[in-house]
């Protein structure tokens, strides 16, 4: 499997469980958009959600979500500080949520890294690992990462990824990602810029 394939598989993997946790993350109290990028693309995030008040229809929050499945688990699990740093260089409304989300074995963990930032639990430390997660076990540098304890999550979720769920509902994956591609051009309208 090639490099593309070996990210297009984990996009689509990814897509997978938003299609899942998206609706458990998301509020009554709201009407919600939602774009998730492209999975051929290179964008730095899945998916932005925009909270709408039911009646006016303007946006009264902005969420930034990135995904990562994990197929270990782990005592604490990472988020690249690199990851971070190009999420906030694409965002123009400087109060947008930035929302983690590991989906694990043993469940799935969801943090909002501004609350983390706000309470200054977020260190830097370094993690020898690979040098791209798509790319050999053999090529290893040293990454900063934020290391990220379990009870720091806002929420946990019982879901986990399910390798025949994934594989029974990859069509409807790459059929929704077409219909995204078509929301992608309203990026400056919602107050993001393309990187």
């Amino acid at each position: 499997m090639t490099q593309q394939e070996k990210f297009i598989e984990a996009a689509k993997k990814e897509r997978f469980c938003l299609k899942y946790l998206l609706p458990l993350i998301k509020s009554d109290k709201y009407e919600w958009l939602q774009i998730v990028t492209p999975i051929d693309g290179k964008d730095y995030y899945d998916v932005l959600l925009m909270a709408m008040d039911k009646e006016t229809k303007s946006i009264v929050k902005r969420f930034i979500v990135e995904v990562k499945v994990r197929q270990k688990i782990y005592e604490d699990y990472i988020m690249e500080v690199k990851k971070i740093k190009d999420i906030k260089s694409i965002m123009v409304d400087p109060d947008a949520t930035i929302l983690y989300i590991s989906v694990t074995p043993e469940g799935t963990f969801l943090y909002n890294v501004n609350e983390l930032e706000s309470k200054n639990l977020l260190e830097v430390g370094t993690l020898h690992c690979n040098k791209s997660t798509m790319k050999s076990t053999y090529d290893k540098v040293d990454k900063d990462v934020y290391n990220l304890k379990k009870e720091w999550a806002v929420k946990k979720f019982d879901f986990v990824f399910n390798n025949l769920e994934y594989l029974n509902d990859i069509k409807d994956i790459e059929k929704l990602d077409k219909i995204e591609k078509n929301k992608i051009d309203l990026y400056n309208i919602l107050g993001f810029k393309k990187r």
